[in-house]
């Protein structure tokens, strides 16, 4: 990571970030609504995993395609 940016810095670094955080966000809110999780308001490793394992059609290849979607832009907001 660079620690002095000085005059390299743009604010594109700012909105690169922003925009990897609020996608790796919405792929969660689409999970949940993929899941519909039971009795919790918010799906949890629990109820995603047994989603995702329950058997193999398309919504699992959905819900693992989501979670490395997940993965990735989380890993490049950091």
């Amino acid at each position: 990571m660079i620690k002095s940016l000085g005059e390299k810095y743009t604010p594109l670094y700012f909105l690169a970030s922003l925009g990897n955080g609020g996608l790796a966000v919405s792929f969660y809110m689409y999970l949940n609504f993929m899941i519909k999780p039971p009795n919790v308001p918010m799906a949890n490793y629990d109820v995603i995993f047994t989603a995702l394992l329950k058997d193999i059609s398309i919504s699992s290849n959905w819900i693992a395609v989501v979670l490395l979607a997940m993965i990735y832009f989380s890993y490049n907001h950091i």
